[in-house]
This record gives structure tokens, C-alpha cells and sequence, in this order.
């Protein structure tokens, strides 16, 4: 095994072409390699990896007619994604769990011991209906050691040495890389185009078999 940087799942095995358990494989072999429990720090993004992020803004996006039902959710937009954000007080507070994410948390618990959410948030209402889901949905022996929020879309204060990042967008896991952190692009088979004026989109959204 050769350890690569921006390790991305490949295209060929986006969306309906690729299951849970293929995923999560190719996430084992990157965290053996790289997790050494008591010195590394593995950060776990939320919104698209540990959440229905993405189906939710696309839920709203079609209430409004803002995409047709069915229509390819790559034409979401930045526009649409703050919109949707904004309709609800609850917005990441109601988020569905996405099916793989317990067995994501638990590989990461067994081959690191613990982890650390690492999310954005664009101010308090934000972060308190963040640290509000993951009190719900991430108990036991899922829950994280801590929370951590990124401001101004930057996650790269978090890299550095012995930092791990396992994230859904291009975007985060450049400047996390940038620092001397390692990130796996944990494969959300979507994005917002042209997401934050920097088009690091990761592709259009299918659904999982």
C-alpha cells in the first residue's frame, strides 16, 4: 500500500456503482495506514459524510421550484444551498443520519480509539444545532472526544502533523493538506456547484444503492 495524499475514492465507483462496505474498505486500508491511536487526530466532517446534507438541499431546492423533481442536482448553487439553510431555525438540527454513517464512526473508533467532529459553522445558531445532532445522533461508544468549528469555510488551521480529515469536499481537504494534515474524500457523489466560488464540487449527486 502507498500512501497518497487527497485520497479519493475512485470516480469509477461513484453514486449506484459502488456499495457501503466498498467504501468503507478503501477507508480501512487508508486509516491503517495512517492512524497511530494516542498521537493521531482524526476529524470527521459532518455535513455530507455523517448527514443527508445534500438531500436536504435538494428537498428544498424542488418545494420551491428551484429543481425539477428528478432533475440532475448538480444545478444547485451556492444561492440555493444558504436558502435552503436559512428556511429553517432546526435547518442542521433535523438533518437525516446517512445509512453508512455508523459504520463509518465505528471503523474510525476501532482504528484510531476516538475522533473529533470537524464541521463549519457560520455563527451560534449554527454550531449549537450542530453540537445539537451530533448530542442526538452520536452516543455511546459513537460519541466524538470533541466538536470543532471551522469559520470562514476554512478548515486548513485544523491540518498539520498527525491530522487525518475525512471529508466530502475538494475545497476542505486542499487547505487541510495544505497544512500538513492528510484528507480522504469520503465520496458524497455530489456537491454544490461552483461551491463557494471555487468550483470544487465533487460531481452530481446519485443515489446509493
Amino acid at each position: 500500500f502507498k500512501q497518497k495524499t487527497a485520497y479519493e475514492i475512485s470516480l469509477g465507483l461513484v453514486g449506484s456503482e459502488m456499495c457501503i462496505r466498498d467504501r468503507n474498505d478503501i477507508l480501512d486500508e487508508w486509516l491503517t495506514a495512517n492512524c497511530n491511536p494516542g498521537t493521531t487526530t482524526v476529524y470527521v466532517d459532518m455535513d455530507g459524510v455523517l448527514t443527508e446534507y445534500y438531500q436536504a438541499v435538494a428537498t428544498y431546492a424542488t418545494s420551491q421550484g428551484l429543481l425539477d423533481s428528478g432533475g440532475d442536482w448538480y444545478d444547485l448553487t451556492p444561492a440555493i444551498e444558504a436558502a435552503a439553510i436559512a428556511s429553517s431555525g432546526s435547518y442542521f438540527q433535523t438533518l437525516a443520519k446517512r445509512a453508512e454513517a455508523d459504520a463509518l464512526i465505528d471503523l474510525v473508533v476501532a482504528k484510531n480509539g476516538s475522533y473529533r467532529i470537524l464541521s463549519t459553522t457560520s455563527g451560534a445558531s449554527v454550531t449549537a444545532q450542530k453540537n445539537a445532532w451530533i448530542a442526538a445522533n452520536l452516543t455511546g461508544a459513537r460519541a466524538p472526544a470533541g466538536a470543532d468549528y471551522a469559520t470562514d469555510l476554512d478548515k486548513g488551521p485544523y491540518g498539520g502533523a498527525n491530522k487525518l480529515l475525512i471529508d466530502d469536499r475538494t475545497t476542505y481537504i486542499d487547505q487541510f493538506e495544505a497544512a500538513g494534515g492528510l484528507g480522504f474524500k469520503y465520496y458524497e457523489s455530489g456537491g454544490i456547484k461552483d461551491f463557494g466560488g471555487l468550483k470544487a464540487s465533487v460531481g452530481p449527486i446519485t443515489e446509493l444503492a
